[in-house]
C-alpha cells in the first residue's frame, strides 16, 4: 500500500511542478510588479 502512494507521489510530481510555474508563479509575480511605481523619475 505505501509503495503505491510513493508511484502516485513520483506521477503527480511533475504537474504540480508545471502548475506552480506557469500558473501560480506569474499570479505573484503580476501581484508584486501592481505595486511598484512605473516611472523611476
Amino acid at each position: 500500500m505505501k509503495k503505491q502512494f510513493n508511484k502516485a507521489y513520483l506521477y503527480i510530481t511533475p504537474a504540480i511542478i508545471g502548475t506552480l510555474l506557469f500558473i501560480v508563479y506569474p499570479i505573484i509575480k503580476t501581484i508584486s510588479l501592481s505595486f511598484k511605481s512605473g516611472s523611476s523619475s
